[in-house]
């Protein structure tokens, strides 16, 4: 991914700690509500403040992608996976979304 930012413009925030791996059931579901909550509010008022500039958000695995598709000019995420078998299953993600 590229990600490009003029040098005199400064971050207007950073990520807060968004892992869910260690909960399970219905702290799990609240956990990754809150997440979708945070990503989808901060994306729709960054593109108020900015409406010129593309807006991405990096997930950890292509089947996160669908949060905020719908807010997104660029799509990414990391999925670090050695199997090439999960790589095709995250390409069929993203091009079941249009990415």
């Amino acid at each position: 991914m590229l990600f490009l930012r003029p040098k005199n413009r400064k971050r207007a925030l950073t990520k807060p700690t968004l892992s869910y791996t260690n909960a399970t059931g219905e702290e799990k579901k609240q956990h990754i509500d809150e997440i979708t909550g945070f990503v989808r509010y901060y994306l729709t008022y960054v593109r108020k403040l900015n409406p010129v500039n593309a807006l991405t958000a990096g997930y950890e695995f292509s089947s996160q992608l669908d949060v905020a598709v719908d807010l997104e000019d660029v799509i990414g995420f990391h999925d670090y996976t050695p199997m090439w078998s999960t790589i095709e299953a995250a390409h069929r993600t993203c091009s079941a979304l249009n990415c």
